[in-house]
C-alpha cells in the first residue's frame, strides 16, 4: 500500500492494485484517441523498426524499462539509444505523464507495449542482448527488481536493478587472468548474498505497507469508479492541454496523486535521468 500526501493534510491512500488499475484504464482511455494512436504509429513504431533491424530480429521482447538500462550502457547500439530518447520524450512531452517533472518511469511500459505488443511475453531472441529474461508485469513497481548476471571474458558481473533502469548493488569479479574455481564461487556467493538481500527487503517493505490487509482488494469500491469516471476529463488534459472547471480539476488533482504523475503543464520542461543520445 502507498501512502500519498494530499494538499489538505490528510494522506491518500492506496492499494497497488488501485493504482495499476488506473494506470491501465487510463492507457486504455488513450488508446482510443486518434492523438494517441498516431504517436505510436507514426512517430515511435519506425524509430522501433530501426532497432530491429539493426539487431537483425523481427521482435525484442523486453519490456522498456530493460531497454532503457541496456541503452545507458557504454558502447549501446545507436538505434536502440534513439529509441528510448523517442519513447521519453513521448511520455514527458506528448503526453505530459511526468512525476516531479520528468517522464513517469512507470509509463513507458505502457507506451512501449503499444508500439511492441510482444513486450514482455517468452523470452527475447538469442541475437538481441539483453540484462536478464524479462518478467511479465503490466507495469513495473519500486518494489520490483531484476537480477542481471554478465559473465564475458573481461569480467563476471552481478547486480540488482530497479525498475528506472538504475543500478541499487552490483558486484564483479575480473577476468584479467582467466577464472579459476575461487572466481566462480566467490561470485556465485556475491550472487546469492545480493538476491537474499533484496527478498529481506522487499518481503519487510511489503509485510510493512499492507499490514492488516486481507488481500490487494480496492480499498473502496466507489471511490475507484469516481475515478474512473475522471478519466476522459483527466486524458483530455494531458493531451489537448483543456483545464477542466475548478472542481473538476479539485478531484483530477487527487486522480493524479494515486496514479503518480503531475497536474498537466504543457509549457513545463522536463529533464531526462540520462543523456541516451551522446
Amino acid at each position: 500500500m502507498e501512502s500519498i500526501p494530499s494538499g489538505g493534510g490528510r494522506r491518500l491512500r492506496a492499494t497497488y492494485d488501485e493504482t495499476a488499475e488506473l494506470r491501465r484504464d487510463l492507457f486504455d482511455w488513450l488508446a482510443g484517441r486518434r492523438t494517441y494512436q498516431n504517436l505510436i504509429a507514426q512517430d515511435l513504431r519506425p524509430v522501433w523498426r530501426q532497432w530491429t533491424k539493426a539487431a537483425g530480429v523481427q521482435h525484442d521482447n523486453r519490456l522498456f524499462y530493460e531497454l532503457k538500462h541496456f541503452a545507458s550502457a557504454p558502447r549501446a547500439p545507436e538505434p536502440l539509444c534513439r529509441y528510448v530518447a523517442a519513447v521519453e520524450r513521448a511520455v514527458g512531452r506528448s503526453l505530459h505523464l511526468t512525476d516531479a517533472g520528468t517522464p513517469a518511469a512507470w509509463a513507458g511500459n505502457f507506451v512501449h507495449a503499444a508500439v511492441e505488443p510482444r513486450s514482455g511475453k517468452g523470452e527475447p531472441s538469442p541475437a538481441v542482448p539483453h540484462i536478464a529474461p524479462p518478467p511479465r508485469p503490466v507495469e513495473v513497481w519500486f518494489d520490483h527488481a531484476v537480477l542481471s548476471i554478465d559473465i564475458d571474458p573481461r569480467s563476471l558481473r552481478v547486480a540488482v536493478i530497479n525498475e528506472t533502469g538504475a543500478i541499487v548493488a552490483e558486484a564483479a569479479v575480473s577476468g584479467a587472468n582467466g577464472y579459476g574455481a575461487d572466481d566462480w564461487e566467490k561470485f556465485a556467493k556475491d550472487a546469492h548474498r545480493m538476491l537474499t538481500q533484496q527478498l529481506v527487503e522487499m518481503r519487510a517493505s511489503y509485510e510493512r505497507e499492507n499490514a492488516g490487509l486481507p488481500s490487494f482488494r480496492f480499498r473502496n469500491a466507489a471511490s475507484q469508479q469516481r475515478h474512473r469516471d475522471l478519466m476522459p476529463a483527466l486524458g483530455d488534459w494531458l493531451l489537448t492541454g483543456h483545464r477542466p472547471g475548478n472542481e473538476t480539476r479539485d478531484s483530477l488533482r487527487h486522480l493524479t496523486k494515486v496514479i503518480g504523475i503531475d497536474l498537466p503543464r504543457h509549457k513545463a520542461r522536463y529533464e531526462t535521468a540520462r543523456k541516451l543520445t551522446s
